[in-house]
């Protein structure tokens, strides 16, 4: 099966538009809603398989609007682009096991992750110990 995977337009972005003019948009860091949620819901029955929800200075918490295009849509998968070191790690995957139970599962959950996360402190014992 072939799956197609789409950038998910951010706050006032109108095509065609340079990454210069975008940035400067005063509400370039806003959702908006009122074009996101159509676009979501168009990609969704044009067969689209995921969208990527990317991150940056200037754009929206993709997790939060994530959770809010995943209330809005049934079958879409939402791609959550992050960098790590921003939040806890452990706040990190709360927020996405949440989402994924807000949206029925389109994202994968991390509880397995956080189970590794745990086990870090004691890996790094062990570690210093065989030095």
């Amino acid at each position: 099966m072939l799956r197609f995977h789409w950038r998910l337009p951010q706050g006032g972005e109108r095509a065609p538009a340079s990454r210069a003019h975008l940035t400067a948009q005063r509400q370039s860091g806003l959702p908006d809603l009122d074009a996101q949620v159509p676009f979501a819901l168009a990609a969704e029955a044009c067969g689209i398989d995921s969208l990527l929800l990317d991150f940056g200075w200037a754009k929206p918490d993709p997790i939060l609007l994530a959770t809010a295009l995943g209330l809005a849509t049934t079958k879409v998968r939402l791609i959550i682009a992050h960098r790590s070191g921003l939040m806890g790690p452990v706040t990190f995957v709360q927020q996405l096991n949440t989402l994924s139970v807000l949206t029925q599962h389109r994202r994968r959950p991390f509880a397995r992750r956080a189970a590794r996360l745990r086990r870090l402190p004691r890996a790094r014992r062990s570690l210093r110990a065989h030095r």
